[in-house]
């Protein structure tokens, strides 16, 4: 249908509060009428062009009327200004009436060529403008999201006495929670498709696929030799900060708002290879490494007890109440089910829930400030040459590898290898006057009490803006597709471990990896407003007998009425739509209208003013007289062929009974067999003599010649 692509973009008439006041009023249609419209536009300036040129033309030829005698030339000239309607057929006529002088003592061409230049420009401008139109009505393709189920997934209310684990026995939280991390999954599935497409540096961000968001990328800053964010000793290497600065929620991402009303956010990373090897294990059984729990901290939960692991002692997890971390088995090492495989685990600043595991580092890994991310990777992957990446390292070099070839090489050097991640955030009003302290996700405060000084709206924003940062967490991200998104899958031999083997990777290939992860952040970032208005549908589980079986009835839907009005302020980008300016259709229209009523008033006005001082009148009575029909009558006049009424007007007419006849044509053909004598074919009326349809009254030869001039002079 032809308006289908509108059911989740608004078509019609909305206002884009990101421009200035006067162009914030935005029509969006479907691309095919935007088309229709562009095309209706671009002849409706080409019609007000036509009439723009004639004001030209009536200027020029009063500008030129004079009483004294003049050449033919003028008198072609004036001619050709009355009756022409376009630029081409003026430049036309003008050049033949030079062509025709040409060589005579009359210099023609240099008296018409200034018109035909300035026929050639104006067709060549109003062409332009006509083709250049939509540029200057067309504001963007950006678009209004229409408000779908609006709100957010449903959470498991956090228990203060209960873990997650306790929680999720419960059926119905269990169900809300899986449509919760399907959600998740998707979304950052999503993401990091996108930031492949449009982040990466060989991508190209112009194309329709990076055309979603109000932006296609978000902007940020990246140093490769920034200090150890951690104690010193355990950092290996240089450390990497990607610090996004100064964004803003409406021109950014797209939350319609005042720009009083706006958010500005600030987005940090620092990452840094860590040396972990000092706070590792011996391999060994449980009893070996003096474990006292079976379940080893959730890291190798269910493991026999006799079977040999190593883990790395780099802070302890108070939900289990074990500093055995990162925890990996020989068998596991070995014979895992991928090439790569990724265990994080993050101390937040002010976290007291139990979505994730209340990790405590070490001193030298500890900042009270910033949320903390350790990321260990384990490798099962042969390179054919040593890697000399930090967090990649494989320099142990084997002639008993496990791939499928058999083939001697170069494996990773520890069983697990780590780095390490500050994360800082902070959230401003646009002009400053409150901004959060700049510090880890959950140091932010967002609820209402600790933003009474906000009003509605920027307190709206702030929270909105708050949650959509709390998914972006690298946290999250390592959870749903840490492993998947690692850059160093495009270096695979295969999709899996079949081969197990890779292409060499380059030295500082840990910085792509971490690039990837603040890039699928920012797109997960860019999404989140989106989502929000209109979260995506899809089917989960079996429907019921009282609800289907659509993901969406888990999204809980805001309560506060400013909140809910942000689910109908949420801008997007779309190919498949034009948003026009409100303010250039009407001046654009209006302009038009104008140059249309002035072509038509103002012969009429020039008339009238000239008849009633007395100025001008032979200027008035010669663009009477020299248009066309005018002209048509004075020569049936010289054939004797009249009276004729309105010789004032436009358009005369033929005086007598109606249904005269008369034919000029037959009167030059017979003229032209007969005695033509000096003029050529016309009938010179003799003196005292009129004729009048055929009839021949008896009259003074000058009343006929100022009969004309007399009545139009006087009046």
């Amino acid at each position: 249908m032809w308006w289908e692509s509108c059911e989740k973009i608004h078509c019609g008439f909305w206002v884009n509060l990101e421009n200035n006041r006067a162009a914030q009023s935005t029509l969006t249609l479907p691309t095919q009428w935007g088309i229709i419209l562009t095309a209706f536009l671009a002849l409706f300036i080409r019609l007000a062009g036509s009439y723009l040129w004639g004001i030209i033309c009536f200027v020029i030829h009063q500008s030129n009327a004079s009483s004294e005698n003049q050449d033919d030339t003028y008198h072609q000239i004036q001619v050709a200004l009355r009756n022409t309607d376009t630029e081409a057929s003026l430049g036309w006529k003008l050049f033949r009436v030079g062509a025709v002088h040409q060589g005579s003592r009359i210099n023609a061409f240099g008296r018409t060529s200034w018109l035909i230049v300035l026929a050639m420009v104006h067709a060549a401008g109003i062409g332009t403008l006509g083709g250049l139109s939509s540029r200057f009505i067309a504001g963007s393709d950006a678009v209004l999201a229409v408000k779908g189920t609006c709100g957010w997934m449903g959470e498991v209310a956090e228990s203060p006495t209960e873990q997650l684990s306790d929680e999720l026995k419960d059926p119905k939280n269990f169900a809300t929670f899986s449509g919760l991390v399907v959600m998740a999954r998707y979304g950052y599935r999503r993401s990091a498709s996108y930031a492949r497409s449009c982040y990466a540096q060989t991508s190209d961000n112009s194309s329709n696929a990076c055309q979603i968001y109000t932006q296609p990328t978000l902007p940020y800053n990246v140093s490769l030799s920034e200090p150890c964010p951690f104690n010193e000793k355990v950092c290996n290497g240089t450390a990497m900060t990607a610090d996004m600065d100064g964004l803003r929620s409406d021109a950014d991402l797209g939350i319609n708002t005042l720009p009083e009303s706006a958010v500005t956010l600030r987005q940090t990373w620092t990452c840094v290879p860590v040396d972990a090897q000092p706070y590792a294990t011996q391999w060994g059984d449980a009893d070996e490494l003096h474990m006292n729990i079976s379940t080893d901290g959730r890291w190798n939960e269910g493991v026999p007890r006799d079977e040999e692991r190593i883990c790395y002692k780099v802070g302890t997890d108070e939900t289990e109440q074990t500093p055995f971390l990162f925890c990996l088995t020989k068998n596991a090492l070995k014979y895992g089910d991928s090439a790569y495989d990724i265990k994080s685990a993050t101390s937040f600043v002010n976290y007291n829930g139990s979505y994730a595991p209340i990790f405590n580092p070490v001193p030298e890994l500890d900042i009270q400030d910033a949320d903390v991310t350790l990321m260990g990777l384990v490798s099962r992957i042969t390179y054919p040459e040593a890697i000399q990446d930090p967090w990649f390292t494989a320099t142990n070099y084997s002639n008993r590898t496990n791939n499928a070839y058999d083939a001697n090489g170069w494996i990773a050097t520890h069983p697990r290898s780590f780095l390490g991640c500050r994360q800082r955030y902070q959230l401003c009003t646009v002009d400053r006057s409150y901004c959060s302290p700049y510090t880890g996700i959950y140091g932010i405060p967002h609820e209402n009490d600790d933003l009474k000084d906000l009003n509605p709206t920027q307190r709206a924003v702030f929270q909105l803006m708050w949650k959509m940062i709390w998914f972006t967490q690298l946290n999250f991200q390592l959870i749903f597709i840490g492993r998947e998104n690692l850059i160093a899958n495009d270096y695979l031999w295969d999709g899996g471990t079949q081969f197990g083997l890779s292409a060499a990777l380059p030295s500082n290939h840990w910085q792509a990896e971490v690039s990837n992860f603040f890039n699928v952040s920012l797109a997960t970032l860019q999404r989140a407003a989106p989502a929000f208005a209109q979260p995506p549908r899809f089917d989960v589980g079996n429907p019921t007998a009282d609800q289907d079986n659509n993901i969406l009835r888990y999204i809980q839907e805001p309560q506060e009425a400013e909140m809910r009005r942000l689910c109908d302020s949420i801008k997007m980008r779309s190919k498949a739509h034009t948003s026009f300016s409100v303010l250039g259709l009407f001046l654009l229209i209006g302009i038009g209208l104008l140059i249309m009523l002035v072509n038509t008033i103002l012969p009429p006005l020039a008339a009238y003013w000239q008849r009633r001082t007395g100025l001008g009148a032979y200027k008035r009575l010669e663009w009477v007289e020299s248009g066309a029909f005018q002209l048509q009558r004075m020569a049936a006049e010289g054939r004797g062929v009249g009276p004729w009424r309105g010789k004032e007007d436009d358009v005369p007419t033929l005086g007598g009974s109606r249904g005269e006849r008369f034919n000029l044509t037959g009167m030059s053909l017979s003229a032209q067999g007969g005695e033509a004598g000096a003029h050529g074919g016309y009938h010179a009326v003799s003196h005292g003599e009129e004729v009048e349809m055929g009839v021949l009254r008896e009259e003074t030869k000058d009343s006929v010649a100022s009969t004309s001039k007399r009545g139009l002079l006087e009046r």
